[in-house]
């Protein structure tokens, strides 16, 4: 089977928010932003979820960095 070149696979982690807290981990319109560790660090970049269920998407910033470097034959550099 042919898959075609803008066949790909993706990895995602999900972000459930903790009952008991108070504060949801992203709301409507937060898709886009970056995400970051305790540290300051970027993990990743926010793809969307549910926000009234407690649950958001984030691709890893490794996984970026690669696809971006894998499509357009150049380094990433920040």
């Amino acid at each position: 089977m042919d898959e075609g070149p803008l066949r790909r696979q993706s990895t995602e982690w999900v972000i459930i928010h903790e009952a008991g807290t108070q504060y949801l981990f992203a709301e409507r319109g937060d898709s886009g932003s970056v995400v970051v560790n305790e540290g300051g660090e970027m993990r990743g970049l926010l793809i969307g979820g549910a926000a009234a269920m407690g649950f958001a998407y984030m691709t890893p910033y490794a996984t970026l960095v690669s696809d971006i470097e894998n499509i357009t034959g150049r380094q990433v550099i920040l």
